[in-house]
């Protein structure tokens, strides 16, 4: 896992925490948001809480994130830009 993929999760894990009921020590890459109580309300509300936090739009995607490794992937890119801009 690079830098920024660990950027990434530590940031996902971070915003997760504050909607599911779940330390943080139980989420992992492989982890599925539908499993851990994650809907597509608390998933919209978890994007828009990511893009606060790196102060960049993430697009609307086309298929949602199914695992927490499919909202870091989505994240990294725009990690990296916040990240070059800072």
């Amino acid at each position: 896992m690079t830098d920024l993929h660990t950027a990434a999760l530590d940031l996902v894990t971070q915003a997760l925490t504050r909607y599911i009921e779940l330390p943080a020590e139980g989420i992992q890459m492989s982890s599925v948001l539908k499993d851990m109580g994650v809907d597509s309300l608390t998933l919209a509300e978890l994007l828009f809480e990511l893009e606060d936090r790196i102060g960049q739009q993430i697009p609307d995607v086309t298929t949602p994130p199914v695992l927490v490794g499919d909202v870091v992937t989505l994240l990294v890119p725009y990690l990296a830009a916040h990240q070059s801009a800072a």
